[in-house]
């Protein structure tokens, strides 16, 4: 059920298809035809008489000619003595020169009506190799499904209209192919009619109108018109339309088909295993990584192939289904004919279709021009003829050409590329700090290179990294948008300036105050190098950096004088020495402040110490502890303004630290852990006093054997008592 569903649904767009390529609507002249100007009746003449004659008539049936009244003035300018009935003319016009054929209208009309059809057939022979001149014998009068009238042509006989000069009459003549049936009308009537037109039997058409008479016979409106036209008709599609019917009706197992129709086909396999690595992820290799992937000893290209042109022929080559698109001038052709050339070397056959003649004559010259010429059988327009083919394939046959035997040195051409593509490597190597590629700075500045220069520079650019160059762009692009923020935005601060009425004299004033203001602000930045030249600090790179600089300036201009005594012998060692501890105790100040920010914020709370020392309510142990670090009257230490309290606390830190490590020591080689206020620290120095005053150990315990030794008089000792004690 579903595969007839997708059949079904697949007849649908084939049917949609054909309708499009045979324009089975009023746009199409072989269903539709308009008598008119696009097109000459002849008059006179049935259509197997037209026929018979062109068939038997070397040089052509030539159309009456009427000679241009321009011509015909200058004539009776150069022999006003001539009688008018000699010169052929009358009254009525210029005088007419009676031909084979004529038409329904003035000959000064059908001469025009002749040109046009003759350019418009030249215009399809040159662009896409077709012959769409022809004679058409005998007219259809048919009734659409629509209901309304239309005219369509039966036998088409391909033609040739030619006029040696402007000053000769057009000549018709018949080509090389013979009568045909309008095929296009024949689809027409059968896929709506279900009337099938009889088959071209035989070339004299008045026969083949009987036996059409008897199948339109009991149609209303139908009927059949002996006429003879001369026009126009194109109808190249139709081969391509039959195919497309077969299709409809009975199906196709084509993969590239039915995925065209719409319906979800598993893809081949094959290709894509064939291929080294998928197309896709060739189109991602860079700096020489396609060489890598393919082997030079697979290519066969015969012109030059650049990167995306590579990716197209290995697709073709290993048969993926690709498109390759491009604007004129990008090696399109140049592709495909690498693309015969690689699959001429690998033994396969290639066609190679297009609509235009251009297209094939590029690619079959660049073959030609390539020695492979030989290998092509051209069955373009008149190129498609018994003859052409039969000397196109002589050609093939007799050629002498022979393949070198000789081996060629790929190691050698190997080694080259690899030379090659290490230049290549170099120029798509990201370089740090700002990680892009010489190849990418390249491109930025060919297209930066006829941008306005900007006029201003960048410090340390060997330092510039991603972070710096975003910072760059932005103040750029605000400085782009001046310009748009001057014009359109109201709020802006140069609205003031906006002119309703501009006029040279705005523009002078502009100009004028711009270069006085330019002035001024070089004027600020070479006195502000100075002077931080003067102050040993970097030069200002912008107007808040130059505001900085004068305000340390006036700063320091505004401090006291240096006194004299500081610059006695030594005074300036004891300057250095206060400078440095008042820095330290700054230093420590610092400290303090910050661990006080982190307990209660900042700014630091304004405590009033002595109502703090006040408050505080210590025990008298509490109160003899403090005493014995900081003294008796530690309690106006603690609010004396003086700084020499951050001396004492400095050194009483110091020492403090010196215990601990002290303590840290003894407590490791008494085995004990750490003490963790003054009583332990006490009991842990008083051990180490008892064991210090411990009489030392003799040397002979430390000989070798000597503990032993010591051993043993000890248990002899430790008898000897046991035994006084006994014998008490």
């Amino acid at each position: 059920m579903v595969e007839s569903t997708e059949t079904a649904g697949m007849s649908v767009v084939v049917e949609d298809w054909q309708r499009k390529l045979l324009q089975f609507d009023r746009r199409n002249g072989l269903l539709y035809f308009k008598p008119g100007r696009s097109a000459v009746l002849i008059e006179e003449h049935t259509p197997d008489s037209i026929a018979s004659r062109l068939d038997s008539s070397r040089r052509g049936l030539k159309f009456d000619y009427v000679e241009a009244r321009g011509r015909g003035r200058r004539r009776r300018n150069l022999d006003q003595g001539a009688a008018s009935s000699a010169l052929g003319q009358s009254e009525a016009g210029p005088p007419v020169t009676r031909g084979d054929l004529r038409s329904d209208c003035p000959t000064s009309e059908l001469q025009r009506r002749l040109g046009n059809l003759r350019r418009r057939s030249k215009e399809w022979q040159e662009e896409q190799g077709l012959n769409v001149l022809y004679v058409a014998f005998g007219m259809l009068r048919w009734i659409d499904e629509e209901g309304l009238e239309a005219i369509a042509p039966l036998l088409l006989l391909p033609a040739q209209l030619d006029r040696q000069s402007p000053h000769d009459p057009f000549v018709l003549t018949e080509d090389d192919d013979d009568v045909i049936l309008n095929h296009t009308l024949g689809a027409k009537l059968e896929h709506e009619f279900s009337l099938e037109l009889p088959e071209l039997d035989t070339e004299v058409p008045s026969e083949y109108f009987k036996r059409l008479q008897g199948i339109i016979k009991g149609r209303p409106g139908w009927r059949l018109e002996e006429s003879v036209f001369l026009s126009v008709f194109g109808f190249s599609k139709l081969a391509m339309w039959r195919d497309l019917d077969r299709i409809r009706r009975e199906g196709t197992d084509h993969r590239v088909v039915r995925t065209l129709a719409g319906e979800r086909v598993a893809r081949d396999r094959n290709a894509a295993t064939a291929l080294p690595i998928p197309l896709d992820q060739m189109e991602r290799q860079v700096a020489g990584g396609l060489d890598d992937v393919l082997d030079i000893r697979d290519q066969y290209t015969v012109l030059p192939a650049d990167y995306s042109q590579l990716i197209a022929i290995a697709g073709a080559k290993f048969g993926s289904n690709l498109v390759v698109h491009g604007p004129p001038g990008t090696g399109k052709s140049q592709t495909i004919a690498n693309i015969i050339s690689v699959s001429i070397a690998e033994g396969k056959t290639v066609l190679f279709v297009s609509e235009k003649t251009a297209a094939l004559d590029v690619v079959k010259q660049r073959l030609d021009e390539n020695e492979l010429g030989v290998f092509c059988l051209d069955l373009h327009s008149e190129r498609g003829g018994k003859a052409s083919v039969y000397e196109q394939i002589r050609q093939t046959v007799e050629d002498e050409k022979l393949v070198d035997p000789r081996e060629f040195d790929y190691r050698s051409l190997s080694r080259l590329r690899e030379s090659l593509n290490e230049n290549v490597r170099a120029l798509h190597k990201r370089i740090v700090p700002l990680g892009v590629t010489v190849y990418h700075m390249h491109g930025r500045l060919a297209d930066l290179r006829e941008k306005p220069h900007a006029g201003f520079s960048i410090k340390n650019i060997e330092n510039l990294d991603p972070d710096r160059l975003g910072q760059v762009r932005s103040a750029s692009k605000r400085v782009a948008q001046s310009s748009q923020e001057f014009r359109e935005h109201h709020t802006s601060r140069w609205h003031a300036l906006r002119m309703t009425q501009p006029s040279l004299e705005l523009a002078n004033v502009i100009r004028s105050d711009m270069d006085s203001i330019q002035s001024i602000l070089r004027l600020a930045l070479d006195q502000s190098s100075a002077v931080a030249g003067d102050l040993g600090t970097d030069e200002p790179g912008s107007i808040m950096q130059v505001q900085r600089l004068g305000s340390l300036a006036a700063h320091l201009s505004g401090s006291p004088g240096v006194p004299g005594k500081w610059v006695n012998p030594g005074t300036h060692i004891k300057l250095r020495e206060i400078a440095e501890r008042e820095a330290e105790q700054q230093k420590i100040r610092s400290g303090i402040q910050k661990r006080l920010s982190n307990q209660f914020g900042e700014p630091n709370p304004a405590w009033d110490f002595e109502s703090i020392r006040e408050k505080i309510q210590l025990l008298p142990a509490e109160r003899r502890l403090i005493e014995s670090l900081l003294g008796t009257d530690f309690h106006k230490r603690l609010t004396e303004p003086s700084l020499s309290i951050f001396g004492s606390v400095q050194r009483l830190s110091k020492l403090v630290d010196g215990l601990k490590q002290s303590v840290s020591s003894l407590g490791e080689s008494l085995s004990l852990n750490p003490a963790g206020n003054v009583a332990g620290i006490r009991a842990q120095i008083e051990t180490a006093t008892q064991i210090a005053n411990v009489t030392p150990v003799p040397d002979s315990w430390a000989v070798p054997g000597g503990a032993l030794h010591v051993s043993t008089e000890v248990a002899g000792a430790r008898d000897f008592i046991t035994g006084l004690v006994e014998s008490e």
